[in-house]
């Protein structure tokens, strides 16, 4: 009997996404904290005008990456197979994360921005693993399967900046500091490594050895994908939705921490209450929602209840206001996710699965990678609360958009 890679796939999911979110507190200290012993820039005059940008370029350039790197990985998996594809992606994260532990120790900040682009090319492999949950899934499984990988990243979201927050504050013990979470990183990475390399089956039954990829044409995968109606407006929806949580990913944690004053181990805590009530989500909620309600409407009451964290997070005057923000924000990132996910995978034939899929994973990295260049920018002229006050519009937009449009309520009939 075939083996199930369904565990696989969510560790490999876990580990990478555990690396990816521990950087969320400690990006800050290097770049808009200077009581930091790691603090990068020569100056704390320098935050305004300096610091809030880097860290804003910094975060974007990993999906920015992903971007890039997302539809060409989806083709290569349909035409050599998942295996080699997410042995090259964990070669990329694990090389990629021992660079960044380098920038930091010589304060070399063009070496964290190298280390960002392998780690956003190796980043780009969700598609391709969401694919292989595709490969072995049927009509009735897809979306439990999906919910499951999606919940892996839940828990990633608990403990990637738990575990940041905590080994990077050296008010719990003298031996921690910034390096021992970056040493931790690398060693995820090469985890992640071994897991694909020994243990990840390959799902492709059959290799599309006839494929021809376009290695430096990811922009007009996106566009061949709007030629479809239906993939249009879902797509649209995918980039509102992403763009909204990058926002919120990006200066969330900032606003939090510079309205309430917490150290990095309490602003991890938040972190990773906001990581749990995304998997009791998964888990609880998104299947049976799934099944009781039209994916449209499941979709609608995502974004809503997205929009009304915003809302809280927004006028929140303290602190315990934020147990009420994250739980919103969470529902709304979980059902949202998964949800456009397997709309998209329902409309796409199994050859093509890694194609649309990373397509997805391409245009909500690029949503991503596009706040990280500008909210630095906004917080630094407008105010730190900018950026959600922009994400929540954006949000809007999006359920207006699933409102009016015919296609995709079409796929969900």
């Amino acid at each position: 009997m075939r083996k199930n890679p369904l565990p696989v796939l969510f560790s490999m999911v876990l580990l990478d996404q555990i690396a990816v979110w521990m950087l969320l507190p400690i990006l800050p200290l290097l770049l808009v904290e200077p009581s930091s012993s790691f603090f990068l820039l020569n100056s704390a005059t320098q935050v305004e005008s300096v610091g809030y940008i880097l860290l804003g370029l910094i975060f974007g350039t990993f999906p920015l990456m992903q971007f890039i790197s997302s539809p060409i990985l989806g083709e290569i998996s349909d035409k050599y197979g998942r295996k080699p594809t997410l042995i090259f992606s964990a070669l990329c994260l694990t090389i990629g994360y021992a660079l960044f532990v380098v920038g930091v120790i010589f304060k070399f900040i063009p070496l964290l921005f190298l280390a960002r682009v392998l780690s956003g090319i190796g980043g780009g492999s969700l598609g391709v693993i969401f694919a292989s949950a595709s490969d072995i899934s049927s009509e009735e499984n897809r979306t439990k399967n999906f919910s499951i990988i999606a919940a892996a990243s839940g828990l990633g979201l608990i403990l990637g900046p738990l575990l940041g927050g905590i080994l990077s504050d050296n008010t719990v013990s003298s031996f921690f500091s910034v390096l021992i979470p970056l040493y931790f990183l690398t060693i995820l990475a090469l985890g992640n490594l071994f897991i694909v390399s020994f243990y990840f089956v390959e799902t492709l039954e059959r290799l599309n050895a006839t494929k021809t990829i376009k290695w430096n044409k990811p922009l007009s995968y996106i566009k061949n994908a709007y030629h479809s109606i239906q993939m249009r407006s879902t797509f649209f929806v995918s980039f509102a939705f992403a763009v909204s949580l990058a926002l919120f990913v990006s200066f969330g944690p900032v606003l939090i921490y510079d309205r309430f004053s917490l150290s990095e181990s309490s602003l991890s805590y938040f972190l990773a209450y906001f990581g749990f009530c995304i998997i009791i989500v998964q888990i609880c909620f998104v299947a049976r929602l799934s099944n009781s309600l039209r994916q449209i409407k499941t979709l609608q009451l995502g974004l809503a209840s997205m929009f009304t964290g915003l809302l809280v997070l927004y006028v929140a005057s303290v602190w315990v206001w934020m147990l009420l923000a994250a739980p919103l924000i969470a529902f709304g990132v979980g059902l949202s996710y998964t949800t456009i996910t397997s709309l998209l995978s329902i409309m796409t034939s199994k050859d093509k699965q890694g194609e649309i899929l990373g397509i997805n994973a391409s245009v909500q990295s690029l949503a991503f990678a596009l706040p990280g260049t500008i909210s630095g920018l906004i917080a630094t002229k407008l105010s730190i609360s900018a950026p959600i006050i922009l994400a929540g519009i954006i949000i809007l937009c999006s359920i207006y958009v699933t409102l009016k449009s015919k296609s995709i309520g079409s796929l969900s009939d």
